[in-house]
């Protein structure tokens, strides 16, 4: 064990000067040639990781191309929705639909691929004519990588939905209809049942909405879990460069989350990382605890991302930000004088309806300014087994008279999975 963490411990300092052996040039749609590099670095990781895991188990049973494309899987769904938005000056509405197809192969000696398209479009014309809400009629390619995966490797080269822990930092912000993808080589290496490692090159960032606002990148991702006996424990470097805006933060953090088992379950969960970018720094920190008892979840937290003397702010670029500081979006930017989140959040059912409350408390990282409070409502109820309806509430008040105006905002959905 002791030489596996040392393996690890030394992956990691490489992974983390990996960045700067890229070209510094763009890599565009179409340019294998640029990508070279990625091809060699993936042959030199799954090598190592060969090593690591000293067998990555027998191969599966062979079969032909012809068999494997039989076996294709077809999945997807289909997702009306409805949303309002009324703040001091503007009210504003959309209707849309989108449906996302997706085909997966079957394995072929443990290679596999993924092709996905979607597509977005208004319903009835009501089409938000303020551009209060992020959504764009589009159609284009959700997903499209090649897979290969064993026991102990998986990996995965192309356009790709990647998430990391609880999506705080690298996620996929599947609220929008628009979904971010990521253009990427991910090596995921599990070593041991209790230790598994993350690493991916990014090279392009799908960004919502719709193609608009799509960027070059040249960034890396590490992440690598441990599983103790009270809990998870995990350490990540996210270096993000954002080569069409030219920005760079690189993140290092810890995360420890865990809970006990019983009728009265306890959980908690403590974070801190550490942000640099071309000339500032900031910090992150998160606490939070609950218990689970008779159906019901409270959670009491604590999230705060530092500022540095009010010139800048935590920043994360590639989360999924609509489920963090609250569903009215005001504060997916928090300014330069950073925020401080004081939420309780109450989740239970009543039948088969799932409800969740949620209040915030805002405040400034730097100056104590008061940003205001937000109240958020959720109710979801299936309807058979692939079928499920939704409505959702935000309310943000204003606080300080420098810090956003008051809003409200209103969503009602109905989703089909295949």
């Amino acid at each position: 064990m002791v030489y596996t963490q040392l393996l690890a411990i030394s992956a990691i300092t490489n992974i983390s000067k990996t960045r700067h052996r890229f070209p510094s040039g763009r890599v565009d749609d179409g340019c294998f040639f640029k990508a070279i590099p990625l091809v060699i670095l993936a042959t030199k990781l799954i090598l190592s990781s060969l090593v690591i895991c000293c067998s990555v188990g027998a191969a599966t049973a062979a079969q032909s191309v012809t068999e494997a494309l039989k076996e294709t899987v077809i999945s997807g769904d289909i997702n009306l929705r409805y949303e309002d938005v009324d703040n001091t000056v503007f009210s504003s509405d959309l209707l849309n639909v989108r449906a996302r197809l997706t085909l997966t192969s079957g394995d072929y000696r443990n290679f596999s691929a993924v092709v996905g398209v979607e597509d977005i479009r208004t319903v009835f014309g009501i089409n938000d004519p303020f551009g209060l809400i992020n959504d764009r009629d589009v159609t284009e390619l959700d997903q499209a990588y090649v897979q290969y995966k064993t026991e102990k490797v998986t990996a995965k080269l192309g356009r790709q939905a990647l998430a990391l822990d609880n999506r705080r930092f690298i996620g996929t912000a599947p609220w929008r209809q628009d979904r971010r993808t990521l253009d990427a080589l991910r090596i995921q290496i599990k070593p041991t049942q209790a230790l598994s490692l993350d690493f991916s090159y990014v090279y392009k960032i799908n960004q919502f909405p719709a193609k608009f606002n799509d960027r070059d990148a040249n960034s890396v991702l590490f992440n690598s879990t441990y599983n103790t006996s009270i809990g998870k424990l995990t350490a990540y470097s996210y270096l993000l460069e954002d080569q069409t805006v030219e920005s760079e933060t690189d993140t290092y953090g810890l995360r420890f989350t865990g809970g006990t088992a019983g009728n009265y379950a306890l959980m908690y969960s403590v974070e801190y990382a550490q942000q640099t970018n071309q000339s500032f720094d900031a910090e992150y920190l998160l606490l939070e605890t609950g218990l689970s008892a008779a159906g019901l979840t409270t959670k009491l937290g604590y999230e705060r991302r530092g500022s540095d003397n009010g010139n800048y702010t935590f920043a994360t670029p590639l989360a999924n930000a609509h489920g963090y500081n609250g569903w009215s979006d005001i504060y997916t930017n928090a300014g330069r004088d950073g925020l401080t989140d004081l939420y309780l959040l109450l989740s239970g059912k009543i039948d088969r309806v799932a409800l969740t409350a949620r209040y915030h408390q805002f405040e400034s990282n730097f100056g104590g300014i008061d940003k205001g409070s937000e109240l958020d409502l959720l109710a979801t109820f299936p309807i058979g087994d692939n079928v499920n309806f939704g409505m959702k509430y935000a309310t943000f008040a204003q606080g300080d008279l420098t810090t956003p105006d008051d809003i409200d905002k209103f969503w009602l959905w109905l989703t089909l999975n295949f």
